[in-house]
């Protein structure tokens, strides 16, 4: 169920760009490819990051920041401070390949924080003329990932329990200990390739853990609890 709800919530961010294509404005000024002067450059960004503002920032509780990278133009509105987004981004501007599609960066991917540290995914999609199939540029939204803790509540509180989001190669992209977001999950490799549990063995405490790799983008959710925490009562039974 966990793993459901966050595949939904993601499918939702994935449509967040589409909101963009509501202004005739804003595509008008994605559509230039030179100025006259400095000053129409600036009424242009003023339009563009007004409507990020009004869109994705005010509308949308868990967006972080949304940015544009257009014909080596820079539109964005953050909610907090930021760094790191501008030059060092355009390769991504610039990416082709990606034809239309979009995909999740992790943090670790890119140069950008923002003020706090905040852990957060960025979405990446291109932006495609409706009229004439043209790459317009590329959109980033970062959102907050402080949505997983309303998902995995339950599930932490439960035995103690600790829940993190993986990608494919291990990297920890949520942990209910916050300390470990973006580090490596070093047993990872380890686990078997399976949709279910095991038990651990070994000189440390013994360990259930649960694997669901059904998730989004093939992620990985990870559910793990100390044995002697799941057990206690029926210990206490026993003796």
């Amino acid at each position: 169920q966990a793993n459901e709800s966050i595949d939904y919530y993601l499918e939702d961010v994935k449509q967040l760009p589409e909101l963009l294509y509501n202004s005739n404005q804003v595509i008008e000024v994605l559509r230039k490819d030179t100025y006259q002067n400095k000053s129409s450059l600036l009424q242009d960004r003023f339009i563009v990051n007004s409507y990020l503002t009004r869109t994705y920032i005010n509308g949308e509780s868990d967006v972080l920041g949304a940015f544009i990278l257009s014909k080596n133009r820079l539109f964005e509105s953050s909610k907090i401070p930021y760094s790191g987004f501008g030059e060092d981004m355009l390769p991504f501007g610039q990416d082709l390949e990606l034809k239309g599609k979009q995909s999740f960066l992790l943090p670790s991917q890119v140069p950008l924080t923002f003020e706090g540290n905040p852990p957060y995914i960025l979405l990446m999609r291109q932006i495609t003329d409706t009229e004439n199939r043209m790459n317009l540029g590329t959109m980033f939204i970062a959102v907050d990932l402080s949505f997983m803790s309303n998902i995995v509540e339950n599930l932490e509180t439960v035995n103690h329990a600790d829940l993190s989001l993986l990608s494919e190669e291990g990297q920890i992209i949520y942990h209910t200990d916050a300390e470990k977001i973006g580090l490596m999950e070093e047993e990872f490799q380890k686990y078997p390739v399976i949709n279910g549990s095991f038990r651990t063995t070994g000189e440390k405490e013994n360990t259930l853990i649960s694997i669901s790799r059904s998730g989004p983008d093939g992620w990985v959710l990870l559910h793990s609890v100390l044995l002697k925490n799941l057990t206690e009562r029926t210990d206490l039974v026993r003796n």
